[in-house]
């Protein structure tokens, strides 16, 4: 009896500090739209953070047709101890490339120290042999997301310049002119990282914009209540020249509708584009200014089937939010994740009455 009463006081305190926290995090958010006090506080009470409160137009659209961020914090552990397959990207590469294709890991670095996945050398000057090869490299943790902390090495040199040992020397990290003893530093100071191949994309994304890899987000949901595996929502990345190295919204990227069906693009924003009360929507990039709105996926029906057939090979797994590289032969997953944020997708319109919506109250983690 004693035990049980412990058990359900236990149970209550964690309740509580979970609920503080994530009402905490909503309301301590600074945000990075000009949004006035009294907005401000209508946005923290309805669970919003502060920018939400411009992405989604809620002076004009009603609040209880999106998934809130404070619901959404409660959505983050659906996995359950399966996310521990989403978290780890070097768990991720030994299942998935079974099934797709996957970045091939190199190495992992553990508290300065670089172990090679596919030989015994383990040096700087190894790491070098095979960027003069790939040309390109892409430096991140092992754990995170929002493209925190990534980066790209590259080699980029032409055989003429080869001749030249002090050219073949010259390495450049993330587009600055570098140095091999300035990445033995930068290595030497990393913990828990992998360096992996460099996925090259399709000709239609880096016309979109050249300068990072622009990426597909696809959520799939197996739930019981479906009967089958859901694709609820997509959307593409694309970078700026703000958020290079990284294509991330949370980096100012651009977040680009997707038609389910079709594959064809839609609307764009970021929220570098914030004016006054509002987001402004774009049809073409607003750095190089090329055509966004219309341009349709290769490869779509491919990419739909295959992430469909892949995730019903794990019935465990409830959610996944894949990111996709399309290249001129198909895809590739970078990475999958055990949760999304949802201001990507909510910007273009709410979610709580989706397919979405439906698996997050099968569930129980929004009502």
């Amino acid at each position: 009896m004693v035990k049980k009463i412990i058990v359900k006081i236990y149970k209550t305190i964690k309740k509580s500090l979970v609920y503080t926290h994530n009402i905490y995090r909503v309301i301590r958010d600074k945000g990075n739209c000009k949004v006035s006090f009294f907005n401000r506080i209508k946005a923290n009470l309805k669970g919003f953070r502060s920018d939400q409160w411009i992405y989604y137009n809620l002076s004009e659209h009603d609040p209880t047709k999106f998934i809130s961020d404070f619901e959404w914090y409660f959505t983050k552990n659906i996995n359950r101890q399966y996310r521990l397959v989403m978290d780890n990207k070097n768990i991720f590469t030994e299942i998935f490339s079974r099934y797709l294709d996957v970045p091939n890991i190199y190495y992992y670095i553990k508290k300065g120290q670089v172990y090679s996945l596919n030989s015994s050398r383990n040096s700087t000057d190894e790491i070098i042999k095979i960027l003069n090869k790939k040309k390109k490299l892409i430096l991140k943790p092992i754990n995170g997301g929002e493209g925190l902390n990534v980066h790209v090495i590259s080699k980029s040199i032409s055989d003429q310049q080869r001749k030249n040992l002090s050219e073949f020397d010259k390495l450049y990290y993330d587009d600055e002119l570098s140095d091999k003893n300035r990445l033995r530093s930068l290595l030497k100071s990393l913990d828990e990282y992998i360096i992996t191949e460099f996925i090259e994309q399709h000709n239609y994304a880096k016309q979109l914009y050249e300068r990072t890899t622009n990426t597909i987000r696809i959520i799939t949901l197996n739930n019981p209540s479906f009967g089958k595996i859901i694709i609820p929502c997509a959307i593409h990345r694309i970078g700026r020249d703000a958020s290079f190295p990284v294509d991330n919204f949370s980096k100012g990227g651009l977040t680009v509708e997707i038609d389910l069906e079709s594959g064809c693009l839609g609307r764009a924003a970021s929220f570098l584009d914030c004016q006054g009360s509002e987001l402004i929507f774009m049809s073409r990039h607003p750095d190089n200014n090329e055509q966004i709105t219309g341009i349709t996926v290769p490869y779509w029906e491919k990419i739909k089937s295959t992430l469909i057939e892949i995730a019903r090979k794990f019935p465990y797994i409830f959610f996944i939010a894949w990111d996709v590289v399309v290249t001129e032969k198909g895809f590739s997953v970078i990475e999958i994740n055990r949760s999304s944020g949802l201001n990507i997708f909510q910007i273009f319109g709410g979610m709580r009455e989706s397919y979405l919506g439906d698996f997050y109250k099968f569930h129980g983690r929004i009502r």
